[in-house]
């Protein structure tokens, strides 16, 4: 519990379970913030242009040591930057075409890069997963669009982190023994209802509560920053 409340079990994987072991990439989602939130500090925004130099640096890195996927940050997190390189490049004048063919083109990729049975493809992972990205952004207008801003598509978007979180410790145990009836046809639909129904519970109760407090800190901070200004001049 110790190295899952501090992000480090990604290196200290003697530590991960079952109920745990899909914790090490919110290992490699905090080790990136906190990366870049030192890179702001020392350099302001205009240092987030590392992330360009560092995202194929860790690529070059994953093709030295053969880690078509791994789980340790270095090799690991041009995943991450990948998509920081699609935030920081896109502006809605400058888009992809809204081709139906390159996108399908750009998710067969996608979709090969990231089959373990692709190889040394899978070094372009990260860079497909932005392009797929980048070109689904473009469609906004779009039916594809429409149908990946609609009312279920968003709820499981809101919902996502916690489903990911919760769902392993569902399908562990006595969730996963018994006869293959009993496990697809009884237990699997429950621990599909459970999961969704704590994710909702986590999302819009839990986390959405946290969530509000620390925007609410932040705001008095600096409304007190402002009035100490003001009282100062």
């Amino acid at each position: 519990m110790a190295w899952t409340a501090t992000f480090l079990e990604n290196y200290l994987t003697s530590h991960l379970n079952g109920y745990n072991s899909h914790f090490w990439s919110l290992c490699v989602e905090m080790q990136f913030y906190v990366f870049i939130a030192i890179v702001v500090l020392i350099a302001g925004k205009r240092g987030l242009s590392i992330v360009f130099p560092v995202c194929v640096l860790i690529t070059c890195l994953r093709i030295a040591n053969g880690a078509y996927v791994d789980i340790a940050t270095h090799l690991r997190a041009d995943e991450i930057l990948s998509g920081a390189c699609v935030g920081l490049v896109y502006h809605e004048s400058r888009q992809f075409p809204k081709s139906y063919r390159l996108i399908f083109g750009i998710a067969l990729l996608w979709t090969v890069a990231s089959s373990p049975m692709s190889g040394p493809l899978q070094y372009l992972r990260p860079y497909a997963s932005a392009l797929l990205i980048f070109a689904s952004l473009s469609h906004e207008q779009t039916n594809l669009g429409a149908f990946l801003t609609s009312k279920p598509m968003r709820y499981v978007a809101a919902i996502s982190y916690a489903l990911y979180v919760i769902h392993h410790a569902l399908i562990q145990g006595w969730w996963n023994e018994g006869t293959v009836l009993a496990r697809y046809l009884l237990k699997r639909p429950l621990s599909f209802a459970l999961t969704f129904s704590l994710a909702h519970l986590s999302t819009f109760y839990w986390e959405r509560y946290w969530q509000n407090a620390s925007k609410a800190w932040i705001t008095r901070n600096r409304q007190n920053a402002g009035s100490a200004i003001e009282q100062i001049s």
